[in-house]
C-alpha cells in the first residue's frame, strides 16, 4: 500500500535497470516506488559496498521490497584536488545488464562514473536510453575537482543520456 501510495496510477512499460555504486537504506523507498511502477524484470544493480573508512558508503544488504542484484565491487580512496572520493568498480556489471536486458538504464551521475562506461555502452550496442541522475551543478558555483579533471567527459556521457534527472 505504501509503495501504491507513492507512484499512484503511473506505470512504466518498460523493464528498468537502475544502476547505482551502492545501496544505502534511505534510498529503498525511491527504488522500491521505481522498481514498482516498472514493468516485471526491473532491478537495482548495486555495489556491495562495505567501507570502515567510508561507512555512509555501505551498501544496504538486508532484504529490500524490490528485485536487485548486489555485485562484487572493489574501491580505493582517491584524492582529486581538495576533495577525497571513494570511485566504486562493478568488475560484473557489464553481463548483469547482459543478463536483465532491461529496455531502460537509470546511471547513477558523476558519482557513478567509473560503472557509467558499462552502462553507456550496453546502451549504445542494444539502443536502449539511459537517464543520468545525479547532483547536478550549481550554476556559477566552483566546479567539484571531479567535474574539473572529468569535466569533458561528463558533458559527453550526459549529452549522450535520453534523459537528465537532477536533485
Amino acid at each position: 500500500a505504501g509503495r501504491q501510495a507513492m507512484t499512484g496510477d503511473i506505470r512504466i512499460p518498460w523493464r528498468v535497470a537502475v544502476v547505482q555504486r551502492t545501496l544505502p537504506r534511505y534510498r529503498i523507498p525511491t527504488y522500491a516506488a521505481i522498481i514498482d511502477a516498472a514493468a516485471p524484470g526491473s532491478l537495482v544493480i548495486h555495489g556491495r559496498v562495505q567501507s570502515k573508512r567510508q561507512p555512509k558508503q555501505n551498501a544496504w544488504l538486508e532484504p529490500v521490497p524490490f528485485a536487485r542484484r548486489a555485485l562484487a565491487c572493489w574501491s580505493v580512496a582517491l584524492r582529486i584536488g581538495e576533495q577525497l572520493i571513494f570511485p566504486v568498480f562493478l568488475p560484473g556489471l557489464g553481463r548483469a545488464l547482459r543478463e536483465a536486458k532491461p529496455d531502460v538504464l537509470v546511471c547513477g551521475g558523476e558519482s557513478n562514473l567509473l560503472n557509467n562506461f558499462a552502462v553507456a555502452r550496453y546502451a549504445r550496442r542494444t539502443g536502449a536510453p539511459y537517464i543520468w541522475w545525479g547532483l547536478g551543478a550549481i550554476p556559477g558555483g566552483r566546479p567539484s575537482g571531479l567535474r574539473r579533471v572529468f569535466g569533458g567527459l561528463l558533458k559527453r556521457m550526459i549529452a549522450g543520456a535520453g534523459g537528465v534527472a537532477c536533485y
